[in-house]
């Protein structure tokens, strides 16, 4: 059996939170700000605002913060028409919890990095690398698999190959860490 070399982490909801994905997290944001629709329209506009975030935006080398603000602005398009202010008390919600969590496991994943060589494989916008950077995390990471710049999303295993291949590492020698 192969000794593990490599971790492998999702981004949304397992570094910048406890195992929560980003719906459960916005959801009661988005409660406290006035929404009254019911879950599966709140779902629905958050996810529609999601898969249309890299297509609706130029996200570039958008941070963190620009990226949820735009996620929230888009999703209070649908919830809370004329209410952009919302907008940015949910994004203001989501950005603190998920600062503070980036902040905590910041130190755990440089002493990780010690051992193991570290990637992370995420379904995201195509900005992963520039979100990493605005919290201060890009270099613990020696590949960063963005579903949208790889062009495939998980589970497909072009994007675990993907992040393998550049970490010089084999899957009987990696763990995947991520929130379901």
């Amino acid at each position: 059996m192969a000794s593990t070399t490599t971790l492998l982490f999702d981004f949304g909801g397992t570094l910048d939170d406890d195992g929560r994905p980003w719906l459960d997290r916005f959801e009661p944001l988005w409660r406290a700000a006035g929404v009254t629709a019911p879950p599966e329209a709140l779902a629905r506009a958050f996810y529609d605002a999601d898969d249309a975030l890299p297509r609706r935006h130029d996200l570039g080398d958008a941070g963190l913060e620009e990226t949820v603000r735009l996620q929230c602005a888009d999703t209070a398009e649908v919830l809370m028409p004329g209410r952009p202010e919302a907008a940015r008390t949910v994004a203001e919600g989501f950005l603190a919890d998920s600062r503070r969590m980036l902040r905590r496991n910041g130190p755990m994943l440089d002493r990780l990095r010690s051992r193991y060589r570290l990637g992370i494989v995420s379904n995201f916008y195509g900005n992963l690398e520039a979100v990493l950077a605005s919290e201060g995390l890009r270099h613990l990471f020696g590949a960063v698999a963005d579903s949208e710049r790889v062009g495939a999303q998980k589970p497909d295993a072009a994007l675990f190959r993907w992040a393998l291949e550049r970490l010089g590492t084999a899957p009987a020698e990696t763990l995947m860490v991520g929130d379901s």
